[in-house]
């Protein structure tokens, strides 16, 4: 299969072309707010431009460069919000993940070396050699002592295929595969924390629904006891009872457990030292669900946007995709390469030389290699297989990726079609049901079990919405991580103070 570009593209731009691309084109405006140019790519400090990239399109800071970070914890997490200092907001997760992270730093640490290699590559081998031999005295066969013999030879070797810019195609390329892996690696610590902060926030709401449900239990437990002692309840009325208030308890333990494990999960995704702690702020029912929106990505032409290719370019301007099809343009240079030094290198240069004789003569001398036994094309051969790897795994890559990013907007937009199905239908007397069938059983309308069938149905449902808001979190996170939108595509928050999106 055919690599999507041709060999011109990943040539001395390749560079500067994955870091002016936007993550699955959603970052394009991030380009204008950074004043990135093609021309001004070599003067970025060391840390990644696609990283950079990357992070204005989330709105986040950008993260400390390579040189800069150290893996001293206690110092690396100082801007992390704890719970005497502000809650620890989705946005500000993001960011601490990705300033943090020990894979990210060891990452964008290999990048200036990658940029040393583009520049060892576009660097032409002029190192010419200089030959002089002098013999100051010189005697014939009888004796005779002559004059003397010198000559002063200067070559160059000539690339005659020029390989240089294969060099160049390849390091250039290679460095674009780093970069884009790099933004990769942005896009899955993203993705890891949206899934983890997400369930942390789940899990303290199941905290929150336990409690209240061992609240209700032990205020219905002194309802019935006062009943009993007044004749009006039954002691198998008071046993249900306390067996509902120890069940209650146990499950409000279980789901403490389960939050603070959660907790303890995001903060080693943050990287957070065990002497540090955090808050998360807000609730699953801050957050607004976007539609994912097909006019995402920019379009060459002004036809209507088709739901078949959205789902192609999402995935092919995925990170790793990108990544791949930098390796075909790495093994693409190689392969040239190797057919360019099928033709021998050329060496020529002048030639001075003085006989003993008193003869001067002025000229040029030349050499190669000729090609008998090694000739090149075994390399060749392997290179050019190689060249086949890659694009046949950057071609399956690409199927993996559409069919990833199919199933993810696929759960998505189903998980939130079902949750706003339940809103829609939700009743907001729900809660004014529980506290009529209460008032029911204190004034001797209804019986126990009445009660804890309310009880359970009321709480079921809000366990139900609590739910679909997790998994419509979860389709989210896995949105950003299958097709590289950035969350800010998919999900907001509205301030409940004056009710704005943020």
């Amino acid at each position: 299969p055919a690599p999507a570009r041709s060999a011109a593209t990943d040539s001395i731009a390749s560079p500067v072309e994955a870091t002016d691309r936007s993550v699955a084109g959603a970052t394009v405006h991030a380009a204008s707010a950074l004043n990135l140019h093609e021309n001004d790519w070599h003067d970025l400090t060391e840390t990644n431009r696609a990283d950079k990239f990357l992070l204005a399109a989330y709105k986040l800071p950008t993260p400390q460069s390579a040189e800069q970070t150290t893996l001293d914890s206690s110092n690396s997490i100082a801007t992390v919000p704890t719970s005497d200092a502000l809650p620890l907001t989705l946005d500000s997760a993001i960011s601490v993940s990705l300033s943090n992270n020990p894979t990210l730093i060891a990452l964008r640490a290999g990048e200036p070396v990658a940029r040393a290699a583009y520049g060892v590559a576009e660097t032409y081998p002029f190192n010419p050699f200089v030959q002089v031999q002098f013999l100051p005295v010189t005697q014939n066969k009888a004796g005779d002592t002559l004059g003397t013999n010198y000559y002063i030879w200067l070559m160059q070797t000539l690339e005659l295929a020029h390989q240089r810019s294969y060099r160049e195609q390849s390091a250039s390329s290679a460095l674009n595969q780093v970069r884009w892996n790099i933004v990769q690696a942005d896009l899955t610590a993203t993705a890891m924390t949206e899934r983890l902060y997400f369930t942390a926030l789940y899990q303290r709401s199941l905290l929150e629904l336990a409690e209240r449900t061992a609240k209700l239990n032990e205020n219905l437990v002194g309802v019935i006891e006062r009943r009993f002692k007044a004749g009006l309840s039954t002691a198998s009325e008071q046993t249900l009872a306390k067996v509902a208030v120890r069940q209650s308890l146990r499950q409000l333990e279980l789901a403490d457990a389960n939050y603070h494990t959660a907790l303890l999960a995001l903060q080693r995704q943050l990287n957070v030292p065990e002497n540090k702690t955090i808050d998360i702020a807000g609730s699953l029912k801050d957050f607004r669900w976007l539609a994912i929106d097909q006019n995402a990505l920019p379009r060459e032409d002004n036809c209507l946007p088709d739901a078949g290719d959205f789902i192609a370019n999402l995935a092919r301007q995925r990170p790793d995709v990108l990544a791949a099809q930098s390796g075909v343009g790495v093994a693409r240079g190689a392969a040239n390469l190797a057919r360019a030094n099928q033709i021998q290198n050329f060496g020529i240069g002048p030639y001075y030389g003085n006989s003993e004789s008193g003869t001067s003569s002025v000229g040029f001398r030349a050499q190669m290699n000729l090609p008998v036994w090694d000739t090149g094309k075994p390399l060749t051969a392997q290179r050019v297989a190689e060249l086949n790897v890659q694009q046949v795994t950057f071609a399956q890559l690409v199927t993996r990726a559409e069919v990833e990013a199919r199933t993810a907007i696929d759960r998505y937009d189903r998980a939130r079609g079902i949750l706003e199905r339940e809103q829609a239908a939700r009743d907001p007397k729900a809660t004014d049901d529980l506290q009529s069938i209460r008032d029911q059983f204190a004034s001797g309308q209804a019986d126990i079990l009445n009660v804890y069938a309310v009880q359970t149905s009321v709480l079921q449902e809000e366990r139900t919405q609590l739910d679909l808001l997790n998994e419509v979190a979860q389709a989210a996170a896995d949105v950003t991580l299958m097709t590289g939108l950035p969350p800010f595509r998919v999900i907001t928050t509205v301030d409940e103070s004056n009710k704005s999106v943020l």
